[in-house]
């Protein structure tokens, strides 16, 4: 293809480029250190920011710490996934925080410009006098705590009403068929399916739903388009609902 569109010496430049899986490697490699070098400059840059803090076991039963930042860059708030760390032993408040702090030190972060830390509400993580974020506030006394407005929402839909339960169940049925369809994958998120984009996707019951006033709101005013697109799929295990 190339050889008939650009000719061949073109061609010949492009099969002398090296495709083996150790120089595929080292570019993805390559690349998200310059991806991360970036992101830790800009955030050097800004004179606040916060994180967001989650840890999850991987399918090696491994345990991974996930932070994300949130900072201020040339007027813009920016929100970027800052690292992946392992926490080789266990989870604990202290596990967490020696793994942040490094990362820190590291990267040169400053404590004094954090003014926010969210987390899940684990008691390793909100506990009063040995959790991480106490840990974190001795550190940065301007960081502001937070349980993450979504797990508290995903704790509360657990004793949701069975009637309400049941309506939420089923919407969410409803969006993730009509976003798993190849006909609406590209333009359900603007069209059929469009969520606020400030609102960051969560889980209550299934990990494609937004936050439920947005949802409930947003569905019950596309209800007849709704109700048409399921007409005309004849899907009989969204439509019962």
């Amino acid at each position: 293809m190339v050889r008939l569109i650009l000719g061949a010496e073109a061609a010949q430049k492009l099969s002398d480029v090296s495709l083996s899986n150790n120089t595929i490697q080292r570019r993805i490699r390559d690349m998200s250190g310059d991806v991360k070098d970036q992101i830790i400059e800009e955030i050097k840059a800004s004179p606040i920011f916060a994180i967001q803090v989650d840890e999850s076991t991987d399918v090696a039963m491994a345990c991974q710490l996930l932070v994300y930042c949130r900072y201020l860059f040339k007027g813009i708030i920016k929100e970027e996934f800052l690292c992946c760390q392992n926490l080789e032993t266990s989870s604990t408040a202290t596990d967490v925080m020696n793994a942040v702090s490094s990362f820190f030190d590291k990267h040169g972060l400053s404590w004094n410009n954090l003014v926010g830390i969210t987390t899940d509400g684990a008691p390793a993580m909100l506990g009063s006098r040995s959790g991480f974020q106490a840990k974190v506030k001795s550190k940065a006394p301007n960081a502001v705590g937070v349980h993450c407005f979504i797990h508290r929402e995903a704790l509360a839909s657990k004793s949701l009403p069975s009637g309400l339960l049941t309506i939420f169940t089923g919407i969410v049925k409803v969006v993730n068929y009509v976003k798993t369809l190849p006909s609406t994958r590209d333009c359900s998120s603007n069209c059929v399916m469009t969520w606020n984009p400030s609102i960051v996707p969560c889980s209550f019951i299934h990990p494609s739903g937004g936050c439920l006033q947005e949802i409930l709101s947003r569905f019950f005013s596309l209800r007849q388009e709704v109700e048409m697109f399921l007409d005309v799929q004849k899907n009989v295990t969204c439509w019962r609902y």
